[in-house]
């Protein structure tokens, strides 16, 4: 009965991820009419950029990506959180000279370390008008066509967050990094990308992803507030915004804006990486189960997510022990040498 039921539930567990397939497969980039294009040319974008500790060299790439976009954001915000390791003078100094060079307004804050979701609402402040709002890591750099790509689903006014596809800057540098890019690339063209389709991406990727202004200004209190048994959460930036956006509409990913990331190269900083990303999901799945309206599909996808879990989880335990009640045991003590009688002897010769 036990197997009966474990395949069963396997055989549901085919079923949702075929739906997925299905789904996965059936992404399309998303395009604007020519009229549409009119009303996205006129949208205020600002890009905010977060640092600290940064390596100025990267920081640099992160910085020139925004300036060498087909169509340049027109603020970029760069947040120095409390940085002990540089003063980025020297950035700083070329990046007011290139965004002067090229007519984007550029902004450079210092603030005591207060951790990267005060970072990015500090820059909000420094742009509080933006249209679109870029959220980025300092060592995200961007493909020169990424924003121009990542604005065409906003042309939906349901559309509240569009999410771009990140790959691995450091792919070839260990298996870790090899590892971490195919894992990471097949999440967001498998899972993700399935559900864009239904307007229901659950975590836009911290490494780039877009939102509209009202996303991030109406929530700044709870942005900054959140906590967990009265203590302060700091993680999970990426899939609090994610949700403030689904609950005014759909979050989608454009699978043609794409962007290059750093991923962990010791089995340290990745271990650190991991086990943040899970507290986080945990914690967000809470979130939505609490505040996610039930007549979206964003719902009950992740209803089903989790439901597969419990089911899976389930089904191994109770296969498990029924194997091992079925299974006759001998205990230690039962044991006892072979007798001289039954030892076999090789024929003598």
């Amino acid at each position: 009965m036990a197997v009966e039921n474990a395949s069963g539930i396997y055989l549901l567990l085919l079923v949702y991820i075929i739906f997925q397939l299905v789904l996965a497969a059936l992404e399309r980039p998303i395009v604007a009419t020519p009229s549409q294009q009119i009303d996205l040319d006129q949208l205020s974008v600002v890009a905010l950029v977060p640092a600290y500790n940064e390596d100025p060299a990267m920081l640099v790439r992160c910085l020139r990506g925004f300036l060498e976009q087909t169509r340049r954001p027109d603020a970029v915000v760069v947040i120095d959180d409390g940085s002990t390791s540089s003063d980025y003078r020297e950035v700083r100094d070329w990046f007011a000279r290139a965004c002067a060079e090229v007519g984007v307004r550029g902004s450079w804050e210092r603030q005591p370390n207060r951790g990267k979701r005060a970072a990015q609402i500090a820059g909000v402040e420094v742009e509080p008008g933006a249209d679109i709002y870029i959220t980025v890591d300092s060592d995200s750099i961007l493909d020169r066509h990424a924003v121009e790509q990542a604005l065409y689903p906003f042309a939906d006014p349901e559309v509240q967050s569009v999410a771009g596809v990140i790959l691995t800057t450091n792919v070839s540098t260990n298996l870790l990094t090899r590892m971490m890019d195919v894992y990471c690339l097949g999440i967001q063209l498998f899972e993700r990308s399935a559900f864009s389709r239904l307007g229901s991406v659950m975590v836009n990727s911290g490494g780039c992803a877009f939102y509209r202004g009202d996303v991030i200004r109406e929530n700044i209190s709870t942005y900054l507030g959140e906590t967990l048994f009265r203590r302060p959460v700091h993680f999970s930036d990426d899939s609090m915004l994610t949700l403030f956006a689904l609950l005014r509409g759909r979050a989608v990913q454009q699978p043609t804006a794409f962007a290059f990331t750093l991923m962990p190269d010791r089995f340290s900083h990745h271990r650190r990486q991991q086990v943040r990303w899970m507290r986080g999901s945990f914690i967000r799945s809470g979130w939505r189960m609490r505040y996610l309206p039930l007549d979206r599909w964003a719902y009950w996808l992740h209803a089903m997510k989790w439901g597969m879990y419990a089911a899976m989880t389930a089904a191994f335990l109770r296969s498990s022990l029924a194997e091992c009640s079925c299974t006759p045991s001998l205990r230690w003590w039962e044991l006892r040498p072979p007798s001289r009688s039954t030892v076999l002897l090789p024929p003598a010769t």
